[in-house]
């Protein structure tokens, strides 16, 4: 969870006579970059150039500079090598080296990894396809459809680089090259270092983190709008409901938020957060609209008798808590664009559009990368100062309370670092220090959404089964055998 700094979007796009960058890096995208480089403490010039031309270098098969197509690469490699541990896997089995394994010869080398032997990394029943009994080498090189699918779609640190690094390429017509690697090293530097000696020190990286705690000032007529470009609608979306005569239209829209919640409303594997929303006294009626990437429980207090229609929606389904069921409407998956990613000071074409099909004149609109609550219809909104260190606040959701299109549903375990504090607070996880992290007990499930920043190192304690569930990007080791038992690590130790 990051917010992005007001204005610093500007400043990156502006640079000495060269070209303004097509999605200019946000400041969630340069830690991130620092991140997966390694580079976050003292980087010199010279170290970041190096970091993040190396996955031009890797994956522009043709010479010509990076494009996104060469990325489906990453997958294959690791598709490849992970086969090839699979077939070393079964092969430790072939006790009689006929390039077969035999279920009799599974289930001895099977026994001895329980006492020390060779591990096993996959279940006889799920390779052998034909059910014959005996694993061919057709049978022990073959993954699942689904697990195949997935692991070409993971992504190694140099991928991920590569991914944000495109988005944000100076010249989005032609590949990334090395040049305009150089390009957005040279505007991050330009805004950063500013004692100009060529290095990221401490105190300047610290200028991408979020402020201390504020509250923004009302907007009132002056409402924000979203970059344009936004993702087009799905097709088939249901009208929206009809404005009342003399009623506001206010609408909130935010990238993510700040505060977990503790129910979901799609699948226990996807964060559902909550933005609490205080309706001021008043007597004009309020048409409200919220919009947002990630999920969430739109939570209305005060005034809530002005509320005369909640329409949620976005890239995911929403709900509300504190209306009635009557004045609610899901608009459905993409059929409410998410209109903002970034904060600008004047009307955009995001609030006329919504104003066109809403068939009113204007739309009060404001928006923000995350915000924790906000009032209306004064539209300001609140931010949480973030402690990197500690797990984000969880907002304690009846899930009988939740009017949605789904039915809301309590965790089991709470996602990322909520689940984990979770988790060593019940006695199954031991805190070992450095991200690293015991699994003792049995638990339900993997927290949800452990990937990125939010990975981290488990080691499975012997005895205990695997979770169920994605640990994300998280690494899973079996401190019995050693083996990883994790997908898609990115941060198991080398």
């Amino acid at each position: 969870m990051r917010r992005l700094l007001g204005g610093l979007v500007g400043l990156l796009a502006m640079g000495s006579g060269s070209a303004a960058l097509a999605a200019p890096l946000m400041p969630t995208d340069i830690q991130k970059l620092l991140q997966l480089a390694g580079m976050q403490n003292g980087p010199t010039y010279e170290q970041v150039i190096g970091a993040w031309s190396r996955p031009v270098r890797v994956f522009d098969i043709n010479a010509n500079g990076l494009e996104p197509a060469e990325l489906a690469v990453d997958g294959q490699i690791q598709l490849a090598r992970i086969r090839a541990l699979r077939l070393v896997s079964f092969l430790s089995a072939d006790l009689n080296n006929d390039q077969r394994v035999t279920r009799q010869e599974y289930d001895i080398v099977a026994r001895a990894s329980e006492s020390g032997g060779l591990p096993m990394q996959s279940r006889f029943e799920d390779a052998d396809s034909n059910g014959d009994g005996v694993l061919d080498w057709a049978e022990m090189s073959t993954f699942p459809a689904d697990q195949a699918a997935m692991l070409r779609s993971s992504s190694t640190s140099s991928a991920q680089l590569a991914t944000i690094l495109l988005a944000a390429d100076p010249t989005p017509t032609t590949p990334l090259t090395l040049d305009d690697v150089k390009t957005q090293v040279d505007q991050v530097f330009g805004l950063l270092d500013k004692n100009g000696d060529h290095v990221l020190e401490a105190d300047e990286v610290a200028a991408l983190r979020p402020a201390p705690q504020r509250r923004t000032p009302p907007m009132g007529p002056r409402s924000s709008g979203f970059a344009p470009g936004a993702a087009p609608l799905a097709s088939g979306c249901p009208a929206l409901p009809q404005v009342p005569t003399g009623a506001a239209v206010v609408a909130l829209s935010a990238y993510t938020a700040q505060t977990l919640a503790s129910v979901y409303l799609d699948a226990p594997d996807k964060v559902t957060y909550a933005v609490t929303v205080d309706v001021q006294p008043g007597a004009q009626p309020l048409y409200f609209v919220g919009t947002s990437r990630d999920a969430v429980i739109w939570k209305f207090t005060g005034a809530t008798s002005r509320l005369k229609q909640v329409v949620v929606g976005g890239d995911n389904h929403s709900g509300a808590i504190g209306i009635d069921k009557a004045i609610f409407t899901d608009a459905g998956r993409n059929c409410l664009a998410m209109m903002s990613y970034v904060e600008f000071p004047a009307v955009g074409p995001a609030s006329a559009a919504l104003a066109a099909r809403l068939g009113v004149g204007s739309v009060t609109l404001a928006s923000a990368y995350e915000f924790d609550s906000a009032s209306v219809p004064d539209m300001a909104r609140h931010v949480l100062p973030i402690d990197r260190g500690a797990p984000p606040p969880v907002a304690q959701l009846s899930p009988e309370a939740v009017v949605s299109a789904n039915v809301a549903q309590a965790y089991a375990v709470l996602p990322m670092e909520a689940g984990i504090a979770q988790l060593v607070a019940s006695g199954a996880l031991e805190d070992k220090g450095n991200d690293v992290y015991r699994v003792i007990k049995p638990i339900a499930a993997w927290p949800a959404n452990l990937t990125g920043p939010h990975a981290v190192q488990f080691r499975l304690a012997a005895g205990v089964p695997l979770p169920p569930g994605s640990p994300g990007h998280s690494c899973v080791i079996d401190e019995a055998t050693g083996e990883i038992r994790s997908p898609l690590p990115t941060n198991c130790p080398r």
